[in-house]
């Protein structure tokens, strides 16, 4: 169950951190509160002097404030649901998902997901700042948290329970540097499929995002318009640092493909798929809720 919710997250690049069996137990699982959402829209983050420089880009003011619901199913089984809402204030984005297991997969691995990142563009391209995301998955609960400065080093970053370095090897600092999280490699991937355009088709690119835990390079594809008008993106994992031995056996065997087919206006998912040996995993777009809390109060769109 846990990879099948790796593959549905992944279709939309919005969270690799619940890859890999979970070793240790948690406590009951602390989700976010609004204050501490509150507090990582605060531009405080960033120094002073910087922060007048920064910049919305205009595509992203399109999807400012809107939660964006999808459904996630597995070999034609609803299995969960994912929430992501971003959000932008003095130079500073703020992203947040939910993801939840749903029907029998809630059942069997009362999965719960709850990831916020703060990042911010500089002109060139997004950078991020903060990234924190905890898990749970049946009685178990991870926490991972990472902090970056401007330029683009990682000062601090937290695996919670901690893991045996023996079989999760650590990584190193020069490798951590320039990774993305992936909810700011969400809005980089759509930056980067834009500015390539039609010429851009076949030309694979990468984008290292690093969990806290692991450092994998997103190979990332863009094949072109579907009929429908979407623009597809394929992307792939390279695994590069800080993964189990049992995880890179696993990335071996399943050897999983990620399609999205991308909106041309906002460049949002409006479905994914990604195929392993263990299934299909797929992801639907279903509309726009009034807040995350709405939606996972009660599933539904206001679409």
């Amino acid at each position: 169950m846990q990879r099948i919710l790796f593959l549905a997250q992944l279709c939309i690049l919005l969270l690799s951190a619940c890859s890999g069996r979970e070793e240790g137990a948690g406590q009951d699982i602390y989700m976010q509160p609004e204050q501490l959402r509150q507090e990582w829209k605060k531009p405080e983050i960033l120094p002073g002097a910087v922060a007048p420089h920064l910049m919305l880009r205009p595509e992203d003011q399109a999807i400012l404030g809107k939660t964006y619901y999808y459904k996630t199913t597995w070999m034609g089984i609803h299995v969960g649901d994912l929430f992501a809402t971003m959000d932008y204030q003095n130079g500073l984005y703020t992203v947040h998902v939910v993801t939840r297991s749903y029907g029998p997969a809630q059942w069997i691995s009362k999965y719960y997901g709850d990831t916020i990142s703060a990042f911010f563009y500089d002109g060139k391209q997004y950078r991020p700042q903060r990234f924190r995301s905890q898990y749970r998955i049946r009685n178990k609960v991870r926490t991972l948290s990472v902090r970056y400065d401007m330029a683009g080093n990682v000062t601090e970053d937290q695996n919670i329970p901690e893991e045996d370095p023996k079989k999760r090897p650590p990584v190193s600092a020069a490798l951590k540097k320039n990774s993305y999280d992936s909810l700011s490699l969400a809005l980089e991937l759509r930056r980067r499929v834009r500015a390539a355009g039609t010429e851009g088709k076949g030309k694979t690119f990468t984008l290292p995002l690093y969990s806290g835990r692991s450092l994998v390079n997103m190979l990332v594809t863009p094949e072109g318009l579907a009929e429908d008008g979407t623009q597809i993106v394929s992307l792939k994992r390279d695994p590069v640092a800080g993964l189990t031995q049992k995880e890179l056996k696993n990335h071996a065997e399943r050897d999983i493909t990620l399609r999205l087919w991308l909106d041309p206006k906002t460049l949002m998912p409006v479905r994914g798929e990604g195929v392993s040996s263990v299934g299909t995993a797929t992801l639907e777009y279903q509309g726009i809720c009034e807040s995350v809390h709405q939606c996972t109060d009660s599933g539904e769109s206001t679409d």
